[in-house]
This record gives structure tokens, sequence and C-alpha cells, in this order.
């Protein structure tokens, strides 16, 4: 990563940490529930496990007496969820991303009243209310894919291992293992993602440009005398667009290519495994609940993952186009002894 790539990406966590700096409670309320979520993904399915064993080991005697405590806290587990969600309703939607977007929306807007005549020359109009739109939604995008997507779920992996590992560790190797390739390929792939996704979020704003300023010369001036002129003009750069977007989906189209097939072969393994032990008496009917349930929920969350990876990207190549509007300084300064104009 060269030194220009690493500065932008400074400036955009710089600026993420400014905007969260004023929201320190609900941020905490945010980690706080994203945290209640990842315990939940394993924790739900061990007790569904107890409940099984249980089952079978009582189905003779008194069920329901034996059943009481792994369905009551199954029961609380999923009561506390839902109210961690109404919390999650209130302080981060209700409470936090509206004032986030005012703020941004309000700070670009101030930073736009202060450029000269020659920055309005160099970036055409539609542009720029392109990219501040972006800026607001993608800045609030991307702290909520850093803690409800790649905090929660990395904790969530960590106790899922933990828990394979309770009913054998060949789960636990093989899923850490999987694990790990994912991690390392998401890594390597990251930056080509947001290169692309970079890419792909100028060309959006040029096509928006070009239909803003082209909307406003028939308004103002009329001057569309030249329509060919200006309709190969406009295709031209809706071609550009389209060709970064191409590039960027063949990406993600192998990113997810190579997720999905190794992940099925995850599932081979632990299916071999599973019916092997059960086979010899080394796991029960619950255990085999247990990994099957932990799989599949590794399954949909790793894919909401690959997909949240992409969007990150997506969201990050946003605010690293949109981000200039904010860190440009107008050319032209007012002198400290200067007097206010009246």
């Amino acid at each position: 990563m060269n030194q220009s790539r690493f500065n932008s990406f400074k400036c955009v966590f710089m600026f993420i940490l400014n905007i969260v700096s004023k929201f320190k409670l609900n941020i905490l309320i945010m980690s706080l529930i994203a945290l209640v979520v990842a315990i939940d993904l394993s924790f739900r399915k061990y007790l569904v496990k107890n409940i099984l064993d249980t089952a079978v080991k009582y189905q003779e005697g008194n069920i329901i007496e034996n059943l009481l405590l792994p369905v009551s806290a199954y029961l609380c587990m999923a009561l506390l969820i839902t109210t961690a969600f109404r919390f999650y309703g209130y302080f981060v939607d209700i409470r936090m991303f509206t004032s986030m977007r005012q703020k941004i929306a309000d700070m670009s807007f101030c930073r736009l009243l202060q450029q000269d005549h020659s920055y309005y020359q160099n970036n055409l109009s539609g542009s720029l209310v392109h990219r501040i739109s972006n800026l607001m939604d993608s800045v609030i995008e991307l702290i909520r894919l850093l803690i409800d997507c790649f905090f929660s779920y990395s904790i969530a992996l960590i106790l899922a291992i933990y828990t394979l590992s309770l009913v054998n560790m060949k789960f636990a190797i093989a899923t850490f293992s999987w694990v790990s390739i994912f991690v390392l390929v998401s890594i390597f792939s990251f930056r080509v993602l947001t290169g692309l996704a970079d890419s792909h979020s100028k060309q959006s704003s040029r096509v928006i440009a070009s239909i803003a300023d082209s909307i406003l010369n028939v308004i103002s001036v009329r001057l569309f005398s030249q329509q060919a002129h200006e309709k190969r003009k406009f295709f031209q750069i809706c071609k550009k667009r389209t060709i970064a977007e191409r590039k960027l989906q063949w990406a993600y189209f192998w990113l997810w290519f190579i997720y999905g097939y190794s992940f099925d072969i995850l599932q081979a393994v632990s299916l071999y495994f599973l019916i092997h032990d059960y086979q010899l008496n080394k796991v029960a009917i619950g255990d085999i609940a247990l990994v099957l349930g932990i799989n599949i929920s590794i399954v949909e969350f790793l894919n909401h993952l690959t997909r949240n990876l992409t969007q990150f990207s997506a969201h990050l190549g946003k605010v690293l186009d949109a981000l200039p509007i904010l860190t440009t300084v107008p050319e032209i300064q007012d002198k400290k002894s200067a007097k206010e104009l009246n």
C-alpha cells in the first residue's frame, strides 16, 4: 500500500473517529448489543443440545421437570435478544444515526460555503451533491458494518469454535482452518475490492454529475443544438461506469466462488466425522444438532460477512471519493487582520 493510499485511509479513520466521539453512549450500547448477538449464536445452539440430550436421557421419567431449566434459559435468551434489538432501534437508529446524518450534512455545507469560485469551476455541482449524499449514508454504513458485522461476527466465530471444541476438537480444528483461509483471502482481496469500488464510485459520480449539469443547461441556457454531441459524451461516461462496475462484480464473483465451495468442503468433513463418531457412540444426538446448527449459523453469517465485506469496500470507496470536499482547503484565505464586512 503506497503512502497516499495509507494517508487516505487514515483520513477516513480520523473522520469517523471524530464523528463517533460525539456519540460515546450510543456506540457503547451498539457494541454491547453486538456482543449479545454474538453470544446468542452459540449459546442457544448449546441450549438446544442440552434440551435434546435431556429429553433422550429422561424420556421414561419426569421430562417436564428436567427440561424446565434449559427451556427457560432458551426463552430468556430469546427475550433478551428481542429487547436488545428494541434498545438498538431507539439508541442507534432513532437517536444516533439521524443526528449523525445531520452533523455530516452541516459540516459539508459549511465547507462548501467557504470554497472560492475556482473550486466550483473544477467540480461539477451535480457531482458535489452526489458525493455529499454518499458521504452521509456511507459513513453511517461503515460504522454499522464495523460494529454489527465485523466486531460481532469475530466474537461469534471465536465462541462458535470454542463450543465446537466441547464436542470434539476435530470440529474446532476444521472450522478454525477454514476461518483462517477465509480471513487471509479477505485481507488480500480487500485492497483490490476497495480500489475497484473507489473507481466505480467516481464513475457513478460522473454519470450523476453529467445528468444534473445537462438538465441545468437545458433549463438555464438552452444550448442543445448539438444533441448528438451531448449524447455521445454521456454514452462514453456511462460506458466507463459500466466497465468499472463489471470489474467490481467479477471480483465479487470469484470471492464468493472461493468462500462458497470451500465451506461446502468443510461441511462434508464435519458430516463425515459426525457419522463416524456417532457410529462409535462418541457423540450424542444433541452433539449432532449442535455441530450442524452452528455450521448452518456460520454459513448464514459468513455469507452476510462476505456480502458486507463487499459493501464495506464499496462504502469506503464512496467516502474516499467524497471526503476531499471536507479536507480541501480554500485557495483564497482571509487574513487574520481583515475586518468583517457589515
